[in-house]
């Protein structure tokens, strides 16, 4: 009698082709002598299974169960996290008026879905319809008006129509400067006459700002201000270009003050910027007094230190391009008050500045080294002493706080992150990560400049070399490009001093 034939036997033996002649049936009375008695011509689906089979089986159960199990704990997250985003995304536009709130959906899906020109067109009719009725829009109407008007703005520059955004941008922070300048009634395409009446006769005022809304004027003015900064409006020329970056670079600093101060603002007439110049060191009243209120008042929770302080050092940055160190200077000092208080006031509210403070910091006191060598006199031997003082107490900033950053196998698991909504802290952490980082590459690679110009070739050497290497395990190209060339220089100004040392010779 032929043998049954079967596939993958060995590695599948429960999976054996059954013959077609007969059922199967152990317990079948009809003839025992259909097959041969002994073991070896038994058909190898009747066959007892042998103790290496038995293992093979139970791994192969195992196996199959553990991947039925991973497939289906991975398709309930999947699920579970589409649906938690979609519960998130309906969720957050339920604070807005009914009036308002599907304009807003459909804009933000539409932006998502990259149709930005139907985006616009939503996100301008939501921003309409709240301007012409602010009091729907409950407490913290100048945050949702800007928010429109930023997100409007945004879906702009995603078009690359970058002097639109700046113009929504100016509206936006026309409202916060101003709260009486609320635009006229606009009626929709389809308006009810008796409501449009009664809308267009409701007083056009806002309330005043609250210190979170010159915070957000603040950022306003300080993302319009960089916007501008690379984007040229043809119609001006460079001196009105630079006129304009600086007008809404020092709104950014007066509205950051006022956000901490809890002052309200005076209305600023639109061809006018808020302040002509920060505090200059002649002029050193205020800007001690703006330094002391600043580094001791101890900061809401929605404020972060970082926010307040970069439009102050923006302005810095502005000014020390255009050659005015003397407003620079204290502009830096101010910030690097706000991110890192003096030791009393430290103790007196019993706080220490975070890492991506610290990291911030760092960098600001690096850029006050190379503002050291800008000065109207050039880089004289106090000019380059002070310098290397900040470069050092920079590089010693950032190497600490870059040392206190926890490892990422610390932190909360992948599960918890997928369902947590406050990922703030985490992107702090990895962008003050980032600064440290920065930061010491350029620290190490002005004390080897400084020192080179002081003539200590030998240490300067050291400082380039650590730089390299400190850019090369970052992957940071521009530094490591920078780095190499002043070594080659170095080494070619060495070469030639031997040369001309053996010629005299």
């Amino acid at each position: 009698m032929s043998r049954v034939p079967t596939l993958y036997s060995r590695a599948f033996p429960s999976l054996s082709i059954r013959p077609h002649c007969r059922p199967l049936s152990l317990l079948s009375s009809g003839n025992r002598h259909a097959f041969p008695k002994t073991p070896g011509a038994r058909p190898a689906h009747l066959r007892r299974p042998t103790t290496v089979q038995k293992r093979q089986i139970t791994s192969w159960i195992n196996s199959q169960s553990r991947v039925s199990t991973i497939f289906t704990v991975l398709v309930v997250l999947g699920v579970a996290s589409t649906a938690y985003g979609l519960y998130q995304f309906y969720d957050t536009f339920h604070t807005w008026p009914p009036a308002i709130r599907s304009d807003l959906r459909a804009g933000i899906k539409a932006k998502h879905n990259g149709d930005l020109a139907l985006s616009e067109r939503y996100l301008r009719r939501a921003l309409q319809t709240a301007l012409n009725e602010p009091e729907t829009l409950g407490d913290h109407v100048h945050l949702k008006l800007s928010g429109i008007a930023a997100a409007l703005g945004g879906v702009l520059e995603d078009a690359k129509r970058m002097r639109d955004a700046c113009d929504v941008y100016r509206a936006a922070l026309g409202l916060l400067l101003d709260p009486s300048s609320l635009p006229p009634f606009e009626p929709s395409d389809a308006p009810d006459a008796a409501a449009a009446k009664a809308a267009a006769e409701r007083p056009r005022t806002l309330p005043p700002l609250t210190p979170e809304d010159h915070l957000r004027a603040a950022s306003l003015a300080h993302h319009l201000a960089e916007l501008l900064s690379e984007y040229k409006d043809p119609t001006w020329t460079p001196r009105e270009a630079r006129e304009q970056e600086e007008r809404w670079r020092t709104c950014a600093v007066e509205e950051a003050i006022r956000a901490v101060r809890g002052a309200t603002p005076s209305a600023a007439a639109p061809s006018q910027p808020p302040l002509s110049h920060p505090t200059t060191p002649e002029k050193g009243g205020e800007s001690e007094e703006v330094q002391a209120m600043l580094s001791e008042l101890e900061l809401p929770v929605w404020m972060r230190r970082t926010e307040v302080s970069a439009p102050l050092e923006a302005l810095g940055r502005f000014y020390t391009q255009e050659g005015k160190v003397e407003y620079a200077v204290p502009l830096y000092l101010e910030a690097l008050q706000i991110l890192m208080p003096p030791a009393l006031s430290l103790q007196a509210q019993g706080r220490v500045p975070s890492i991506a403070e610290r990291c911030r910091g760092a960098q600001i006191m690096n850029n006050l080294s190379e503002v050291q060598l800008a000065g109207p006199q050039g880089p004289t031997s106090h000019a380059r002493e002070a310098a290397q003082r900040w470069s050092r107490q920079a590089l010693e900033t950032a190497r600490r706080a870059r040392a206190e950053v926890p490892e990422p196998s610390s932190s909360k698991g992948w599960f918890s992150r997928l369902f947590s909504k406050d990922d703030r802290r985490d992107d702090e952490l990895e962008e003050g990560l980032e600064t440290c980082q920065a930061t010491v590459v350029a620290a190490l690679f002005n004390l080897g400049s400084l020192l080179e110009m002081s003539g200590n070739v030998t240490e300067a050497q050291g400082m380039y070399t650590q730089s390299w290497e400190e850019a090369r395990a970052i992957g940071m190209k521009e530094g490591m490009r920078e780095a190499r060339t002043a070594l080659r220089r170095l080494e070619r100004d060495s070469a030639q001093q031997k040369e001309g040392a053996r010629g005299k010779n």
